[in-house]
Protein backbone atom coordinates (compact mmCIF):
# COMPACT_ATOMS: atom_id res chain seq x y z
CA UNK A 1 0.00 0.00 0.00
CA UNK A 2 1.12 3.54 -0.58
CA UNK A 3 1.05 5.70 2.63
CA UNK A 4 1.33 9.17 3.43
CA UNK A 5 1.68 10.06 6.77
CA UNK A 6 1.46 13.76 7.72
CA UNK A 7 3.15 14.86 11.19
CA UNK A 8 5.51 12.27 10.08
CA UNK A 9 8.41 13.92 12.38
CA UNK A 10 6.75 13.47 15.46
CA UNK A 11 7.11 11.07 18.49
CA UNK A 12 4.10 9.10 16.84
CA UNK A 13 4.52 10.03 13.73
CA UNK A 14 8.10 8.47 13.60
CA UNK A 15 6.18 5.10 14.97
CA UNK A 16 3.84 5.06 12.36
CA UNK A 17 6.19 5.49 9.68
CA UNK A 18 8.55 2.89 10.96
CA UNK A 19 5.62 0.09 11.63
CA UNK A 20 4.31 1.01 8.05
CA UNK A 21 8.54 0.46 6.48
CA UNK A 22 8.24 -2.90 8.91
CA UNK A 23 4.92 -3.60 7.14
CA UNK A 24 6.61 -3.57 3.87
CA UNK A 25 4.50 -0.63 2.67
CA UNK A 26 5.63 2.62 0.29
CA UNK A 27 5.06 5.33 2.94
CA UNK A 28 5.76 9.18 1.79
CA UNK A 29 6.50 11.15 5.00
CA UNK A 30 4.95 14.97 4.85
CA UNK A 31 7.18 17.29 6.98
CA UNK A 32 7.94 20.77 7.06
CA UNK A 33 11.08 20.08 7.31
CA UNK A 34 13.38 17.21 5.90
CA UNK A 35 16.40 17.37 8.56
CA UNK A 36 13.53 16.48 11.20
CA UNK A 37 13.11 13.50 10.00
CA UNK A 38 16.50 11.85 9.89
CA UNK A 39 15.35 8.50 8.41
CA UNK A 40 16.53 6.67 5.33
CA UNK A 41 14.87 3.79 3.97
CA UNK A 42 14.61 2.10 0.20
CA UNK A 43 10.51 2.87 0.96
CA UNK A 44 10.70 6.00 2.40
CA UNK A 45 10.09 8.99 0.56
CA UNK A 46 10.49 12.60 2.20
CA UNK A 47 7.93 15.52 1.19
CA UNK A 48 8.30 18.81 2.50
CA UNK A 49 5.44 21.17 2.77
CA UNK A 50 3.01 22.76 5.03
CA UNK A 51 -0.04 21.04 5.60
CA UNK A 52 -1.72 24.71 6.10
CA UNK A 53 -1.23 25.21 2.60
CA UNK A 54 -3.78 23.92 0.73
CA UNK A 55 -1.69 23.60 -2.95
CA UNK A 56 1.27 21.24 -0.68
CA UNK A 57 -1.13 19.80 0.44
CA UNK A 58 -3.04 18.28 -2.24
CA UNK A 59 -0.20 17.42 -4.09
CA UNK A 60 1.29 15.44 -2.06
CA UNK A 61 -1.65 12.92 -1.92
CA UNK A 62 -1.64 12.33 -5.54
CA UNK A 63 -0.64 8.58 -5.95
CA UNK A 64 -1.31 7.00 -2.66
CA UNK A 65 -4.17 5.06 -1.34
CA UNK A 66 -4.57 5.86 2.42
CA UNK A 67 -3.43 9.05 4.18
CA UNK A 68 -2.65 9.17 7.76
CA UNK A 69 -2.26 11.90 10.16
CA UNK A 70 -0.59 12.20 13.27
CA UNK A 71 -0.75 16.18 13.44
CA UNK A 72 -1.80 17.99 16.32
CA UNK A 73 -0.69 21.75 17.35
CA UNK A 74 1.75 20.65 20.14
CA UNK A 75 1.18 20.78 24.07
CA UNK A 76 -0.68 23.04 26.10
CA UNK A 77 2.43 25.81 26.13
CA UNK A 78 1.82 26.41 22.51
CA UNK A 79 -0.86 24.37 21.26
CA UNK A 80 -3.72 27.71 20.85
CA UNK A 81 -1.00 29.14 18.59
CA UNK A 82 -0.94 26.05 16.09
CA UNK A 83 -4.93 25.02 16.13
CA UNK A 84 -4.23 25.51 12.13
CA UNK A 85 -2.89 22.71 11.72
CA UNK A 86 -6.00 20.85 12.90
CA UNK A 87 -8.51 23.55 11.57
CA UNK A 88 -7.06 23.98 8.39
CA UNK A 89 -4.82 20.45 7.50
CA UNK A 90 -7.83 18.07 8.01
CA UNK A 91 -10.17 20.04 5.46
CA UNK A 92 -6.85 20.34 3.28
CA UNK A 93 -6.45 16.95 3.35
CA UNK A 94 -10.11 15.76 2.50
CA UNK A 95 -9.74 18.06 -0.32
CA UNK A 96 -6.59 16.36 -1.29
CA UNK A 97 -8.31 13.14 -1.00
CA UNK A 98 -10.66 14.14 -2.80
CA UNK A 99 -8.55 15.18 -6.09
CA UNK A 100 -6.80 12.46 -5.28
CA UNK A 101 -9.96 9.37 -5.79
CA UNK A 102 -8.51 8.14 -2.32
CA UNK A 103 -10.83 7.27 0.49
CA UNK A 104 -8.91 6.21 3.60
CA UNK A 105 -7.99 8.21 6.22
CA UNK A 106 -7.25 7.34 9.83
CA UNK A 107 -6.35 10.60 12.17
CA UNK A 108 -4.93 11.41 15.55
CA UNK A 109 -7.80 12.60 18.05
CA UNK A 110 -8.40 13.87 21.49
CA UNK A 111 -9.64 11.76 24.12
CA UNK A 112 -11.91 14.56 25.41
CA UNK A 113 -14.19 14.29 22.12
CA UNK A 114 -15.50 11.10 23.23
CA UNK A 115 -18.14 10.62 25.32
CA UNK A 116 -18.08 10.41 29.73
CA UNK A 117 -21.36 9.42 29.32
CA UNK A 118 -24.15 9.21 26.47
CA UNK A 119 -24.20 12.32 24.94
CA UNK A 120 -21.83 14.19 26.83
CA UNK A 121 -18.26 14.92 25.13
CA UNK A 122 -15.61 14.48 27.90
CA UNK A 123 -14.54 18.44 27.49
CA UNK A 124 -18.07 19.42 28.30
CA UNK A 125 -18.17 17.63 31.69
CA UNK A 126 -17.55 20.48 34.64
CA UNK A 127 -14.19 19.65 35.89
CA UNK A 128 -12.65 19.42 32.36
CA UNK A 129 -9.59 21.67 32.28
CA UNK A 130 -9.62 24.93 30.36
CA UNK A 131 -6.25 25.29 29.28
CA UNK A 132 -7.37 22.04 27.08
CA UNK A 133 -10.88 23.55 25.80
CA UNK A 134 -9.33 24.60 22.36
CA UNK A 135 -7.27 22.59 21.64
CA UNK A 136 -10.05 19.55 22.11
CA UNK A 137 -11.90 22.29 20.59
CA UNK A 138 -10.27 21.78 17.31
CA UNK A 139 -9.81 18.13 17.25
CA UNK A 140 -14.19 18.49 17.27
CA UNK A 141 -13.82 20.71 14.71
CA UNK A 142 -11.69 18.50 12.48
CA UNK A 143 -13.87 15.08 13.55
CA UNK A 144 -16.88 17.68 12.30
CA UNK A 145 -15.29 17.58 9.24
CA UNK A 146 -14.24 14.23 8.67
CA UNK A 147 -17.88 13.00 9.40
CA UNK A 148 -19.28 15.09 6.89
CA UNK A 149 -16.36 14.49 3.84
CA UNK A 150 -17.20 11.11 2.29
CA UNK A 151 -13.83 9.88 3.55
CA UNK A 152 -13.75 6.50 4.94
CA UNK A 153 -12.49 7.75 8.15
CA UNK A 154 -11.43 6.84 11.66
CA UNK A 155 -10.29 8.51 14.54
CA UNK A 156 -7.83 7.30 17.28
CA UNK A 157 -8.32 8.73 20.93
CA UNK A 158 -5.85 7.68 23.07
CA UNK A 159 -5.25 8.46 27.03
CA UNK A 160 -3.47 11.46 28.23
CA UNK A 161 -0.70 9.07 29.37
CA UNK A 162 1.27 8.04 26.11
CA UNK A 163 5.06 6.83 26.55
CA UNK A 164 7.30 5.38 23.91
CA UNK A 165 7.40 1.69 25.03
CA UNK A 166 7.61 -1.41 23.55
CA UNK A 167 4.67 -2.63 20.39
CA UNK A 168 2.83 -5.69 22.82
CA UNK A 169 -0.10 -5.70 20.04
CA UNK A 170 -2.81 -6.17 22.93
CA UNK A 171 -4.75 -3.34 24.29
CA UNK A 172 -7.86 -2.14 24.76
CA UNK A 173 -10.23 -0.30 22.46
CA UNK A 174 -13.64 1.19 22.70
CA UNK A 175 -15.50 2.91 20.08
CA UNK A 176 -17.06 6.89 21.02
CA UNK A 177 -16.73 6.37 24.47
CA UNK A 178 -13.74 6.50 27.10
CA UNK A 179 -12.28 3.14 28.30
CA UNK A 180 -13.18 3.00 32.22
CA UNK A 181 -9.58 3.76 34.28
CA UNK A 182 -6.86 5.93 34.33
CA UNK A 183 -5.39 4.84 30.81
CA UNK A 184 -2.41 4.80 29.15
CA UNK A 185 -0.59 3.18 26.09
CA UNK A 186 2.95 3.45 24.09
CA UNK A 187 3.61 5.35 20.70
CA UNK A 188 4.32 1.53 19.69
CA UNK A 189 1.04 0.65 20.22
CA UNK A 190 -0.95 2.65 18.45
CA UNK A 191 1.25 2.86 15.34
CA UNK A 192 0.34 -1.02 15.33
CA UNK A 193 -2.78 -0.35 15.99
CA UNK A 194 -3.28 2.12 13.18
CA UNK A 195 -1.47 0.07 10.61
CA UNK A 196 -3.96 -2.95 11.57
CA UNK A 197 -7.02 -0.89 11.10
CA UNK A 198 -5.83 0.90 8.17
CA UNK A 199 -6.68 -2.43 6.18
CA UNK A 200 -8.91 -4.34 8.45
CA UNK A 201 -11.56 -1.47 8.53
CA UNK A 202 -13.20 -2.23 11.81
CA UNK A 203 -13.53 1.08 13.26
CA UNK A 204 -14.88 2.80 10.02
CA UNK A 205 -17.17 6.21 10.99
CA UNK A 206 -15.76 6.00 14.31
CA UNK A 207 -13.87 7.72 17.13
CA UNK A 208 -11.96 4.99 18.79
CA UNK A 209 -10.34 4.61 22.33
CA UNK A 210 -7.36 3.03 23.04
CA UNK A 211 -5.31 1.89 25.96
CA UNK A 212 -3.90 -0.90 27.94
Amino acid sequence: MRIIVFGANGQFGTRIVNEALAGGHQVTAFVRKAQSLPLVHENLTIQVGDVRHAADTIAAIQGHDAVISALGPGGPGVSDQHLDVLTEGIPHLIEGMWAAGIKRIIVLGSVATLEAAPGVMIRDTPHFPTFARNISGAHWEAAQALAASGMEWTIVCPPLRIEAGERTGHYRLQDEQAIPGEGRISYEDMAHFILNELGQRQHLYRKVNIAY
